[in-house]
């Protein structure tokens, strides 16, 4: 009985340390205002949930954030005064090192680089 406990206690750690995995986002954007907010959601439903932001600052900017799918759709958005709004796909999954360059407010205009084949269909 003991030993059963113990195996699904270890199995459960197993699935618990192999369930989340962090993934990283680099931007350099040029044409965008200071203090403009490039912020990353997640879609529930109808609803879109944040999960992360950075301040665009000197045209850059960094999200780390966490996915438990091995491939996850994100919404990205940039928020500004200039800025209109649009919903880009951002495509993560854990350990994923992505990067986004552009150089104008427009996210569909802006490159995105990731290993994912997703985000290569969807560029």
């Amino acid at each position: 009985m003991k030993r059963i406990f113990i195996y699904n206690l270890l199995f459960a750690f197993a699935l618990c340390v192999h369930a989340q995995g962090k993934f990283i986002i680099n931007g350099k954007v040029a044409n965008v205002e200071d203090g403009s907010v490039f912020r990353l959601y997640r879609k529930s439903g109808r609803l879109l949930n944040p999960i992360a932001e950075d301040t665009i600052i000197d045209g850059t900017f960094r999200l780390i954030a966490q996915t438990d799918m091995k491939v996850e759709k994100l919404e990205a958005v940039l928020w500004g005064k200039k800025s209109s709004g649009m919903i880009r796909h951002i495509y993560v999954s854990p350990n994923a090192q992505i990067s986004i360059e552009g150089d104008s407010l427009y996210i569909f205009d802006w490159n995105i680089e990731s290993s994912l084949i997703e985000q290569k269909e969807d560029n």
